[in-house]
């Protein structure tokens, strides 16, 4: 099985090369193949352990010390930066290591020691150390949930910017952390499982990390290859701080710094009904808030405060409110009777059929079909 482990290394150098080839690569492209690494040398250390490599280098050890303490925090800002947008890496996210010099400041001693020991099993009998170790086992299940609150925190923020969601949403974040939280879960109490109860899987319950791991190594490959950056930084000029926002269907409710006086929103009112008619940015299955703010001329800002506060509802909801009606008009139109639902659609702006069908039913109480059928002359 030790070969495995050998070969799950080789394909996550495999797959962060993919990422390194992705064109037009972004900060979070860097962070995710850190990432992938750091996954990629605990499999190495796995293999490290089953060979005589280990017990001649302890300094492999260092491998498994990172990798308990760093997935969790590279994980925390790589969402971060995809979900905001931020071009840099934040002075604030230094205090993300510090899970890993605790638990190598409390196993400092392992490393220089003369005589070969074993790292699980090493106890200096001092205080640092009992804390490092609580520190090296659990900051990863801390990590994950503060992972989960920042996708939760982040996710209504889509519809205030695109009018889409195919491969904006986050659905495929919630895999890489709900991925994150299975392998580590998994390596976590796999071992406790069997010591409580006496059990083991065939071939060894540890062996199946690799299975696991390979999997989640994949589908970050797949997923960050082909993701698309969420947000712009520079989307909401006066910062995410201005936004209040209610809980009720996580609308944005009061603008703490009013940036629109009420002579210009008349203004942006009546040019963006007029755009929206005679223009119909809309098609654009790609349309959000900045390509609609520029012609405008004005700040996506202004634009998300103008819709959301004069017209009561988001981007997203706002466009697609335009779609559908265009759906509407061309399903019953009798020149379009050939055409399959799903062209209609594609040629009203809509890029994905499960969006499409779910925000028809919704707008209109149908299907697309059986609306067809009762409102066609």
């Amino acid at each position: 099985m030790n070969s495995f482990y050998l070969i799950g290394f080789i394909q996550s150098l495999f797959v962060s090369s993919l990422l390194l080839f992705k064109k037009q690569k972004i900060l979070s492209d860097f962070v995710l193949v850190f990432y992938i690494l750091v996954l990629g040398f605990f499999l190495f250390f796995n293999y490290a352990d089953g060979t005589d490599l280990l017990s001649h280098n302890p300094i492999i050890y260092l491998l498994d010390v990172l990798y308990w303490t760093l997935i969790g925090p590279l994980l925390f800002i790589y969402i971060d930066l995809v979900a905001s947008g931020k071009k840099k890496l934040q002075i604030n996210y230094l205090i993300h290591l510090l899970p890993t010099i605790i638990v190598l400041a409390g196993f400092s001693s392992f490393f220089f020691q003369d005589e070969v020991t074993n790292i699980f099993t090493y106890n200096p009998g001092i205080s640092i150390h009992r804390f490092s170790t609580f520190v090296w086992y659990y900051n990863s299940p801390l990590y994950y949930l503060i992972c989960l609150y920042l996708l939760y925190r982040h996710k209504s923020r889509v519809k205030e910017i695109y009018s889409f969601t195919k491969n904006v949403d986050l659905s495929w974040l919630f895999y890489l952390v709900h991925g994150f939280a299975a392998v580590l879960f998994y390596g976590l109490f796999i071992g406790y499982f069997a010591t409580w109860f006496n059990f083991s899987l065939p071939f060894g319950s540890v062996h199946y990390n690799w299975f696991v791991m390979i999997i989640y190594i994949f589908g970050m490959g797949y997923y960050g290859f082909r993701q698309k950056g969420l947000f712009s930084a520079d989307l909401f000029k006066t910062g995410e701080s201005d936004i209040v926002r209610t809980d009720q269907n996580h609308k944005i409710s009061v603008y703490k710094k009013s940036t629109i006086e009420e002579g210009e929103a008349k203004f942006l009112e009546s040019t963006l009904t007029k755009i929206m008619a005679e223009e119909k940015p809309y098609l654009d299955c790609e349309l959000d808030l900045r390509e609609l703010a520029q012609k405008l001329d004005t700040s996506p800002h202004k634009l998300s405060q103008l819709i959301n506060e004069r017209l009561d509802c988001n981007f997203y909801e706002f466009v697609n409110n335009y779609r559908i009606a265009e759906v509407k008009k061309a399903l019953i139109d009798p020149k379009n009777k050939n055409l399959k639902i799903m062209a209609v659609a594609y040629d009203s702006g809509f890029n994905s059929k499960s969006s499409f069908y779910n925000i028809f039913k919704k707008y209109t109480g149908l299907n697309p079909s059986k609306y067809k059928e009762e409102y066609s002359s």
